[in-house]
């Protein structure tokens, strides 16, 4: 099933700046009223008004700002090329619907509504979780389910290989991670990652992130995204959340993935980089890393993805 994309489409839009207009990076945004309500009008940069740096822009998921750079920086051409890098617009694995964009032609506002994740993007959550995975190393990887197969003797067959794919440089990779750290320290993931006195939640483990919400009705409800990796220094796990609302909740998408890192990196409340080793195979340990697969229920429906920041191990979760 394809969700709309929401404001994961910031982290997209980031890394198209970063390529195409690093000036545009480097200079401060200006917008007017509420940085999430965004018009025909704040679509084109205000004479005055608040100014922000994309740093945080995208903490805190600003629409007019990246509606600006979508407009006036990027164009379709040059967004729609950026989808098809992180491979939003292809079947993340057999069995799964290729991502689906809209092309907003010479209308500037859905331009912008584009650039920002308002709508015009459509996904599913194993989009999201090699998107996540990508913040670990630049590579689109393709997800695997079968760890072993034999034939009626017992023999071991002969699985197919494949290869990830290199999409962003490692250079860039980083970076977007680093600015993605302030999502879940002072961003729209902050209060998910910090305990009820305001300290990290994960101790001295950090988390790079994105959010995303949006409202639909395929199946009706509030639709809620994470995506992370942690940690955010040296990643040695990818998440993707996708939480739909209905009336009634018990948590967000962020605090979802917020108790899964938690439950990965915290054994008896002490959080460790190296923690999340446990739910790794022995064989594992010694060598390739392996990748944990968890599940946990949201209100609704909840997706959870995890994938290892190394080089592709035997089983893959999506």
């Amino acid at each position: 099933h394809l969700y709309p994309a929401a404001s994961l489409v910031k982290v997209v839009t980031t890394e198209a700046t970063l390529r195409h207009a690093p000036a545009a990076a480097d200079a401060p945004c200006r917008f007017v009223g509420s940085p999430y309500r965004l018009t025909r009008s704040r679509v084109d940069p205000p004479s005055r008004g608040r100014e922000s740096s994309l740093l945080r822009a995208l903490a805190i998921s600003n629409n007019q700002c990246f509606a600006q750079l979508a407009v006036h920086h990027l164009g379709t051409e040059r967004l729609l090329e950026s989808f098809a890098r992180f491979g939003l617009l292809e079947s993340p694995a057999p069995g799964h619907p290729a991502g689906l964009a809209s092309d907003p032609g010479e209308d500037a506002l859905a331009l912008g509504r584009l650039g920002s994740g308002l709508d015009g993007l459509r996904i599913t959550p194993l989009h999201a979780a090699r998107m996540a995975a990508m913040l670990s190393h630049g590579r689109l990887v393709t997800p695997q389910w079968v760890a072993r197969a034999s034939d009626a003797l017992g023999r071991d067959l002969a699985l197919p290989v494949f290869p990830d794919r290199e999409a962003l440089s490692p250079e860039t990779t980083e970076q977007l991670r680093m600015m993605l750290v302030e999502t879940t320290r002072r961003g729209t993931a902050s209060r998910a990652f910090r305990t009820r006195r305001g300290r990290p939640l994960l101790q001295d483990v950090t988390v790079a992130g994105k959010t995303g919400s949006l409202s639909g009705d395929e199946p009706k409800g509030r639709y809620e995204w994470f995506i992370g990796v942690a940690p955010a220094e040296a990643p040695r796990v990818a998440v993707a959340v996708l939480v739909v609302q209905g009336e009634l909740y018990w948590a967000t998408s962020s605090q979802v993935a917020a108790e899964l890192l938690k439950e990965l990196f915290c054994p008896k409340g002490v959080c460790a980089p190296d923690a999340v080793q446990r739910f790794f195979p022995a064989t594992d340990r010694a060598g390739e890393p392996a990748v944990p697969a968890t599940e946990k229920a949201g209100s609704r429906s909840a997706t959870p993805a995890t994938q290892a920041a190394g080089q592709p191990a035997e089983t893959r979760a999506g």
